[in-house]
């Protein structure tokens, strides 16, 4: 949750045409509070909540408590293969299953909603335990090892690949310093990836992922 000056906030074009008792609205809000934040991307671009800014407008408020919805961030771990549990403000849950219902038409499992407060979270997080480390046992003798980036598919990790990247194992390696490493090597990847397919210019044939221009896949 954050406060925002309203002058911050971009909106665009929206389909509402009547906003319904704002002056209502705004005594309501003088009165008791917002009840509901207004919701906007990391880049201020209002997703809901015009009705709400124009009454504290009506006020003469220049600021209003929203929640960071990471529409983008949500994408971007789609594009990189990833499966993706969205936790929106408890203070937003009719807004959060709107969200989570984009995605219905992938994979079940694809995108999970969470919802609930703080305490959901830490449940779901000591549930799930420690991930994304590397296992002593498995840099045992090993030389390399890396990242690769998939395209998202029913099956975990069986979709066509964009991008791989090597990491070399290095003889006092830990799972600590090697997991270090590994993450800077994932985030580069990642990145690169995401742009790859936003930029377009790809397809895939059978199970690779072929950019234009080349014979062989990313």
């Amino acid at each position: 949750m954050t406060k925002i000056e309203i002058a911050d906030i971009k909106i665009g074009n929206r389909y509402r045409n009547d906003y319904g008792d704002i002056k209502g609205l705004a005594k309501s809000i003088q009165e008791i509070g917002l009840l509901q934040p207004i919701c906007i991307t990391p880049g201020n671009m209002l997703i809901s909540g015009e009705r709400r800014i124009k009454a504290h407008a009506h006020l003469g408020l220049d600021s209003i408590e929203a929640t960071v919805i990471p529409l983008g961030d949500i994408a971007a771990a789609l594009a990189a293969g990833n499966a993706v549990v969205f936790k929106p403000s408890e203070r937003c849950p009719r807004l959060g299953r709107a969200i989570a219902s984009l995605f219905n038409a992938l994979p079940e499992g694809t995108v999970t909603l969470l919802e609930g407060g703080a305490a959901e979270a830490r449940a779901l997080v000591a549930a799930e335990g420690s991930t994304g480390k590397a296992n002593g046992n498995a840099i045992d003798g090993v030389t390399v090892t890396g990242v690769t980036v998939h395209l998202v598919t029913a099956e975990l990790d069986n979709g066509p690949i964009v991008i791989q990247r090597t990491v070399q194992v290095m003889g006092d390696d830990t799972p600590d310093t090697l997991t270090a490493r590994i993450l800077v090597e994932e985030h580069r990847a990642y990145a690169e990836a995401v742009g790859t397919v936003l930029d377009g210019g790809w397809r895939v044939e059978g199970r690779r992922f072929v950019r234009s221009g080349n014979a062989a896949s990313a």
